[in-house]
């Protein structure tokens, strides 16, 4: 007496299970609209912030550092104009910029950089910011940041 195990693919048999397919069809669309704004930014902002949620009116962005979160804020408006000539996010009306913290990548329990320090890339983009701001005060206050942080990053540490 011979029985035949037919095997089912594993994708197969979760995309038939409700709650699954709905977390992995949320999943997917998370992903791709993270990938059509992350196209809408310039290319230096691309790695320093993520979609984390997104619902018909409102997108939330998580910054991965201050800086890129202020370039955000004073970019969102443009930022929405280009998004919702996109299907997925054409009744877009909000985006919350949040900051957070940069995902650790599995594996890896070291911190790259000493706690309290600044990457170059953040010192370039408040230089950029302060670039773009109309605002002689808030002009002026985000080089002088800009040139103190990048100073301090500069600095050797005590031995």
């Amino acid at each position: 007496m011979t029985s035949e195990i037919k095997t089912k693919r594993l994708k197969d048999i979760l995309a038939r299970v409700g709650s699954v397919k709905s977390l992995t069809d949320a999943s997917v669309r998370l992903a791709n609209i993270d990938r059509l704004f992350k196209s809408a930014l310039p290319s230096l902002l691309a790695d320093y912030c993520q979609v984390k949620s997104c619902s018909t009116r409102e997108l939330t962005i998580e910054a991965y550092s201050q800086a890129v979160a202020t370039h955000l804020r004073f970019s969102s408006p443009k930022l929405l104009e280009k998004l919702q000539k996109h299907k997925e996010l054409g009744k877009l009306e909000i985006i919350t910029i949040r900051v957070g913290t940069v995902p650790q990548k599995p594996g890896l329990n070291t911190p790259t950089q000493k706690p309290n320090s600044v990457s170059k890339e953040n010192c370039d983009l408040l230089q950029a910011t302060a670039k773009s701001i109309g605002s002689n005060d808030l002009r002026a206050a985000l080089e002088r940041l800009a040139i103190t942080l990048d100073r301090h990053r500069n600095k050797k540490p005590p031995l």
